[in-house]
C-alpha cells in the first residue's frame, strides 16, 4: 500500500511538474517589427532584448494563463524545425508571428489569432509610377515577385514555384525590387513600414506599399508542436486567454503603443 502511495504520489508530482514547465518559444531573428525586434540602441541592435507588440501581447496571454515562457530568437527556418521536431531533438515547443497556413496545421498546434495585418506588396515607383494593375491574387502573377525564405505565401495563392524566394530577410528583398531584380515583394505592410518606427527603416528611397484591397487580412498566430504531450492543452488555455484579452481591451491598449505609424 505504501509503494502505491509512492507511486501514485510521484505521478501527480510529475503531471504538476510537466504543467508547470516552462514554454519555450522562438522567433524570426531577422525581426518582425512593431510585432518583434530587438530595439535599436545607440544606433546597434541590443539583442539581449526583446520588445514588440506580440511580444507584449503574448506576456500578458500567458500570464493570463498561468503559463511560464520564454522567447528566443532563431534564423526563420531552424526555429520551425525546431518546434517541429520537440522530443526528438528539437528545444522549442512553439513559435510565435506566424501567419496562417493549412499545411503548417499537420504538425503543429494553432491558437486563435493574436493580431491582423493588411495584405499587399512593395513595388518601384520609378517602374511602376502608377502601382502595379493588381484587381486580384492571380493577376500578381503577371509579375516577377520576390518574398523571403521559408516565409509562407498561401495567403497570397502563390508557392515558392511563382516567386524568387533566395533572400534571407525582407531587407534583402527589397533592395532587389530597388536594384531591378524584382518587381515587386509580398509582404504585410505593417511590419515592413514599421521598421522605420524603431529606428531601422529597410524600406528603400523609390520603393512604395500597395494594399491589396481584395484579399483579408492576415494573421497571426501561436503554433505549438503536436509532438509535446500538453500541446492541446496549451493551445486551449492560450485560447481562452486570448479571446478574454482581445475583448477586455487589453489587446488594443498594447498595440496602440506600437502601431502609431
Amino acid at each position: 500500500m505504501k509503494v502505491l502511495s509512492l507511486a501514485l504520489a510521484l505521478g501527480v508530482m510529475s503531471v504538476a511538474t510537466a504543467s508547470a514547465q516552462t514554454v519555450k518559444i522562438c522567433d524570426d531573428e531577422a525581426g518582425w517589427p512593431p510585432y518583434v525586434y530587438n530595439p535599436i540602441e545607440n544606433g546597434a541592435a541590443n539583442t539581449s532584448k526583446i520588445e514588440g507588440a506580440a511580444v507584449d501581447f503574448m506576456a500578458a496571454v500567458l500570464g493570463d494563463a498561468g503559463i511560464d515562457h520564454t522567447i528566443e530568437l532563431l534564423p526563420w527556418k531552424r526555429c520551425l524545425k525546431e518546434v517541429a521536431d520537440f522530443g526528438s531533438g528539437g528545444d522549442f515547443e512553439a513559435f510565435s508571428n506566424g501567419s496562417y497556413n493549412e499545411e503548417r496545421l499537420k504538425i503543429y498546434y494553432i491558437t486563435k489569432p493574436i493580431y491582423e495585418t493588411n495584405s499587399g506588396l512593395f513595388y518601384s515607383e520609378a517602374k511602376f509610377p502608377n502601382g502595379l494593375d493588381l484587381k486580384s491574387v492571380d493577376d500578381a502573377k503577371k509579375y516577377k515577385m520576390c518574398g523571403v525564405f521559408g516565409y509562407n505565401y498561401e495567403n497570397w495563392n502563390m508557392t515558392n514555384d511563382d516567386l524568387d524566394t533566395s533572400a534571407k530577410t525582407t531587407e534583402q528583398a527589397l533592395k532587389k525590387v530597388e536594384a531591378g531584380r524584382c518587381d515587386a515583394v509580398l509582404s504585410s505592410i505593417e511590419p515592413v513600414i514599421g521598421s522605420a518606427a524603431i529606428g531601422k527603416p529597410i524600406v528603400p528611397e523609390g520603393v512604395k506599399a500597395q494594399k491589396f484591397d481584395f484579399m483579408d487580412d492576415l494573421s497571426f498566430h501561436i503554433y505549438i508542436a503536436k509532438s509535446s504531450p500538453r500541446g492541446e492543452k496549451l493551445r486551449d488555455k492560450i485560447d481562452a486567454s486570448i479571446d478574454k484579452l482581445r475583448g477586455d481591451g487589453t489587446h488594443e491598449q498594447i498595440f496602440s503603443k506600437y502601431l502609431n505609424f
